[in-house]
């Protein structure tokens, strides 16, 4: 596996998965045969399509082969809904090139995130979305397979956008 480094234990040390500031953005290849987040013990699930309110609390930069290799982004939501999806884990997906675009899916949802317009592309982090509660569109894929988020219309309760 590799040497563990300060602030990561020996099962999970720098560059494999990790989503430590110093590895954030050093994303592994994993084939369709493969969980979309491995180590998350993510199952995927199918939601009823509509709004649900939801936590963001984890993301997962990968560079997915079946998507001919792109940079992704993959933010994850627990639904904090009352109903028969409560705590159901979902995500969401952004292309995520080196130098994002200001009216990609990403920045807009990043500013509804901040409160705000950036003002410099290396600052925008997805530890912006992180305890904070928003409204989200979930929809099914085409497959009809699991669900997935579509869009955040609305920040609801936030932090800091630390």
């Amino acid at each position: 596996m590799g040497e563990a480094k300060p602030g990561h234990s020996a099962d999970r040390p720098h560059g494999s998965g990790c989503t430590c500031e110093k590895c954030f953005g050093k994303a592994t290849r994993f084939t369709a045969r493969e969980p979309l987040a491995p180590g998350l013990s993510w199952i995927p699930v199918s939601v009823d399509p509509g709004q649900y309110e939801a936590v963001a609390y984890k993301h997962e930069v990968r560079n997915v082969a079946r998507w001919g290799g792109r940079r992704v982004l993959f933010l994850w939501f627990k639904i904090i809904s009352t109903g028969k999806f409560f705590e159901t884990e979902i995500f969401r997906s952004y292309n995520y090139p080196e130098k994002i675009s200001p009216v990609s899916e990403y920045a807009t949802e990043w500013q509804i995130a901040n409160g705000g317009k950036w003002e410099r592309r290396d600052q925008l982090l997805p530890k912006v979305f992180y305890d904070k509660v928003f409204l989200i569109t979930v929809r099914p894929v085409k497959s009809g397979k699991y669900s997935l988020v579509e869009s955040i219309d609305q920040l609801v309760q936030g932090g800091n956008g630390k």
